[in-house]
């Protein structure tokens, strides 16, 4: 892709009876980064004699949308890709990256993420020796 769009997946969708039969995703670091590859393949499509069907997210440059019937484009912010995570909800689907820098940096995410210290959910009832303690203090 053109415009330096980062983590370019495709993924085939066609076995899993979904609405489209393949999604194209991937990033943008910033707005208006999101916005100029989302312009630059609407523009190379329309040269091609092929018309965006439908597209949303221009408003706000986080995640466009670009639907042509048979292939759906997704142009993310990475705060936002990481949020939605198709790739994820759509796991069965066959993929294809096209950016083998986008496995170096899944896995680092993953890695950080996994390293993340887990909270201990705190106990809601008193042990029997807590409560017999807090009632000897209230006696003094």
């Amino acid at each position: 892709m053109e415009k330096n769009a980062e983590d370019v997946v495709l993924m085939d969708l066609r076995k899993l009876n979904a609405m489209t039969d393949f999604f194209v995703i991937c990033t943008g670091s910033v707005e208006q980064h999101v916005k100029a590859i989302a312009d630059h393949i609407t523009r190379d499509m329309a040269k091609e004699g092929i018309k965006v069907y439908h597209q949303e997210g221009y408003g706000n440059w986080r995640w466009i949308l670009l639907d042509y019937s048979d292939v759906v484009v997704h142009v993310f912010q990475p705060a936002w890709r990481d949020y939605y995570r198709l790739e994820d909800l759509w796991g069965d689907a066959r993929m294809r990256v096209l950016d083998e820098a986008y496995l170096k940096r899944k896995a680092a995410r993953a890695k950080k993420k996994s390293k993340a210290p887990k909270k201990k959910a705190a106990s809601r009832t008193k042990s029997k020796t807590q409560r017999t303690k807090s009632r000897g203090a209230r006696k003094a």
